[in-house]
Formats: structure tokens, sequence, C-alpha cells
């Protein structure tokens, strides 16, 4: 095209003017709606026709973009941005995709025999700060909402809509995160797997990958390893750690049906690497056919006997099944500690308020309470023990409506409710040792884990009412808060030496609400 002609499609490119006509240097023809793809000047993606330039140029795949707009591709042919494909050939996003806070709407991707299959197909970069809304991904194997394969990072990241396929790891967010990094991001996708495994509301396996401060919230089908947030949790390669997370959703499934994980544990060649998962929670439904837990379906360990870690996490939702079925836990034959259940626990075979089967496995400072019913092998706290050891643990006799159990200690309502109880077994309700208490004793109501309570109950009594803003009051305008005298009780809000107005803003905020994050 001639340089003085309308349309210059070479605009900021580098290009060549022989004879008057102007020859494009690179292969792509026009460039977005600004920018280089370099860190400090991304590519601007503003219009549909930017979204499909990406797509269609895979050698930008490696490059910085922005997200200047609401983007809607309702209609729009849509492709995976990365192609990675099950026989490791293909090109991975390995760029850095900014999305302002901005969102993109109305994906509709139908590739029933595709792997790694979302708006981003596979992904060893990052993305950020990206909502995508009214999804509908249909796969094969390795789908999910935003990303379909993940060995990057992702962060304040959102996926709502809808996410189906017919084979492997299908997640509300992400279908396979492989030692990839997610944090603080959320799914509320219908996810369906059919009889498939590896299905979760956020991720379908996290295989030696982290995932902190997320959650889900939609319900979730499918076959084996079913999780409300990750179907398999596998330590293969590394530790595959999941911390700070929570789900609401229902769970349905087969087998190893978790109300957060499905299965805890998969690899069994992996030599010192296991499956962690700490400070969560759930407060969904759990329907499973056999080992099937409110928070875990099946935490196992590998064949060099490394555990499989579950700590000060606890579940509120009921759980039903037919066999092995337990209120935190289905089979359990890793470590769990500092945990509670208070969900019905209904089955047939094998069913106990926080753990239906202890094989061989090791539970210390643990209680549950919830109601516990079934035709064999039923207890209070453990419903069958090959092995395995119960420290320290109790259930609630009345509320449970069981009197013996496989491991643990019954003990009435009131004495359940009775500090003395826990702090007699050694449990950690100390802050004056040097490090932070796992617990915390309500008045007149069940221990709960420290890391429920809100930063605004200084009187510590699970509430933020007129007791906590009477030592508030007696701290204002002191200067001298420090580590030695508790941030002045605690009434030092956010740390920084002083009670001011800030404090008191942050005070106010959660003024009369309950204590307890939930």
């Amino acid at each position: 095209m001639r340089q003085g002609d309308k349309f210059l499609f070479c605009t900021h490119r580098k290009a060549a003017v022989i004879a008057g006509i102007v020859f494009c240097l690179f292969s792509t023809v026009f460039a977005y709606s600004g920018g280089s793809g370099e860190p400090n000047n991304p590519y601007q993606i503003a219009t549909v026709s930017d979204w499909q330039q990406l797509m269609n140029t895979p050698d930008d795949w490696n490059q910085c973009f922005l997200l200047t707009n609401d983007i809607d591709l309702q209609g729009v042919a849509l492709t995976p941005i990365g192609n990675y494909n099950q026989y490791n050939v293909g090109i991975l996003f390995n760029g850095v995709f900014d999305g302002g806070s901005h969102i993109i709407r109305n994906i509709n991707i139908n590739m029933s025999g595709g792997y790694n299959i979302s708006l981003f197909g596979s992904v060893s970069g990052q993305i950020h700060d990206l909502g995508v809304e009214d999804v509908n991904i249909n796969g094969f194997y390795s789908v999910g909402g935003l990303v379909g394969y993940n060995r990057g990072t992702i962060t304040s990241c959102y996926a709502t809509g809808i996410v189906t396929a017919m084979s492997h790891k299908i997640g509300g967010l992400v279908g396979w995160n492989s030692q990839g990094t997610i944090s603080d991001c959320y799914a509320t996708c219908a996810v369906t797997g059919n009889i498939c495994p590896d299905v979760g509301g956020l991720v379908g396996e996290n295989r030696g990958g982290t995932i902190a401060g997320s959650y889900a919230t939609g319900a979730v089908t499918g076959g084996e390893s079913v999780g409300g947030l990750v179907g398999l949790n596998n330590y293969a390669y590394k530790d595959a750690i999941i911390s700070g997370c929570y789900t609401t959703g229902i769970v349905i499934g087969n087998g190893y049906v978790g109300g957060l994980v499905g299965g805890n544990g998969g690899q069994t060649h992996s030599t010192n690497y296991r499956g962690i998962i700490s400070d969560c929670y759930t407060t969904g439904i759990v329907i499973g056919g056999n080992r099937a837990g409110g928070l875990v379906g099946g935490n196992s360990y590998n064949s060099n006997g490394y555990s499989n870690i579950v700590s000060n996490c606890y579940s509120m939702g009921s759980v039903s099944g037919f066999a092995c079925i337990g209120g935190l836990v289905g089979e359990h034959s890793g470590i769990i500690s500092n945990c509670y259940s208070m969900g019905t626990v209904s089955g047939s075979e094998e069913v106990g308020g926080l753990v239906a089967f202890n094989n061989n496995g090791n539970i210390s400072y643990c209680y549950s309470m919830g109601s516990v019913s079934g035709n064999s092998q039923i207890g209070g706290l453990v419903g069958s023990n090959f092995l395995g050891s119960v420290v320290s643990s109790f259930w609630d006799v009345n509320t449970s409506g069981q009197a013996t159990s496989a491991g643990g200690e019954g003990k009435t309502t009131e004495e359940m409710q009775t500090l003395s109880t826990f702090t007699s077994a050694g449990w950690d309700f100390s802050y004056t040792d040097g490090n932070p208490a796992e617990w915390f004793g309500q008045i007149d109501e069940y221990p709960i884990l420290t890391w429920q309570i809100s930063p605004a109950d200084i009187y510590t009594d699970g509430r933020n009412n007129f007791r906590d803003f009477a030592v508030f009051a007696q701290y204002w305008l002191r200067e001298d808060c420090r580590v030695y005298n508790d941030y002045c009780d605690w009434a030092d809000l956010n740390f920084d030496g002083s009670v001011d107005y800030d404090d008191l803003i942050e005070l106010m905020s959660y003024w009369l609400e309950s204590g307890i994050y939930e």
C-alpha cells in the first residue's frame, strides 16, 4: 500500500519504503490500540478487533498487554490464546496480561474434543486483575473458565458462567494448575464433568501448584476426585499447597468427594512432597457415593511415607453418601491437626463426625459436634480406625447422637463449651508462649480457630460491641503501642504504634457484627 494512501496498516511498527510503497517488516499488519508490547508500554486491548488480533498472533504471546476497556465477545468466533496441546506441542502464552480491573464478557467456546480449552488455553506467563463473565466453555481435557492449563501466575482474577468437559481436569477458573500459582481469585461457575475425574469449583487438578486466598461458590458435579475448590490436590514435582481458601457451593460426585478438595494426594512416585491444606473452610453441601468429606474426600500419603496434611481448617455443611462418609474427611491416611466439623453426617457404612475411616492416619487437637447417623461402623468422631492414632480430640455426645467412636473422647455439650476441657488436653489457647495461639475459646460456645477472629474483636469474646470500644477508649491517642504491650491490648488495630482515627474507622467497620470471619 502506498505511503500516501488513506489506510496505512504498518502504523507504529517499523517499515521500509521502496519506490513509494510501504513494506511492513513484521508479520502483523496492525497493532492493537496502542503500545509497543514492552513492560513499560504494553499493547492496549480496547476493542473486539484488538482481541482478535491477539488471538490470531502467536508471535505476540510473549509480550505485555493491558486491557483498557470492558469487552463483549458475544457472537465472536473464539480460539484459545496459547495452543499447547496434549503432545506438548504448541505455544503457551508467556507474556503478561493486565486486565486493568476490566471485564471480558460472553465467552463462548465449544471444542468438545479439545485439550487446554479456555479464553487462555495454556499459560506460562502472568494474568492479573481480570474478570471474565458469562463464560460458556466446553472442551475435552484440561478445561477452565479463564485458563485451561496454567504453569504461570494468576492473581486477582475471577470467572462466572458454565464450564463443562468430557474427560479430566475441569475447573471454574483453571482446568489444570501444574506448578503454577493462583492467588486472590474466585469462581462462581457451575462446573460439570459428568462422570469425569478431577473436577473442581476453582481448579480441576492442582499438581504441585499453590492456591492462596481464593474461593469458589458454584455447584460442582463429577465422577471421582470432585471438590468445591479443587478436584485433586496432587503433590507430584513439589508440594501442592492450598491455604486461606473457602467454598460454599454444593458438590456431587461418586468417589473422593470433598467440600474443598476431592483427593489430597495422588502421585505415589514422589519422594518427599505433600499435599498441604491449611486455614480453609467450607459451608456447602457434599453428596458422594464413597469417600466423601465436608472438607476433603480422601487425605492420603505417598509410597515413601510422606503424609498429606490438613491443618487449621473447619467444615460446616452436611455430608451424605453410602460408605466412608466424614464430617471433615472421608478416608484419612495422613495428618489432621487443629480442625473441627459441625455439619450433619449420614451414610450407611463407616460414618464419622470428623473422619469416616482413619487408615493409619494421625488426628490431633480436633473436635466434631454434628449429628451422625448410619448402619454400621458409626462414630461420633471416627467411624472406623485401622492402626491410626487419635490424640486430644473430642466429640459432642449430645448433638452427635453417638455415644461411641473408634477414637477420641466423648463429652457433653456443656463440657464441649468449657475451656478447661481443651486446655487440660494440651490445646493451644496461649498468646504468651511466644507463638500465635491455634485456638480461641468463645464464651459459652465451642472453640474456634484464631484466624477466624475479627481484628476488631479487641475484647476477644467473638463479638464486636461496646466491650471492644471500652478497651479501645482506654488507649485513645496513645503513641507507645508496641509488641511488649500487645499493641495497647490490640487497640492499635493497624499496628502502626498509635491508637487514632484510622483504628477507630476499622473498629466501626465491624461494629455489632459477629467477631468471626465466615
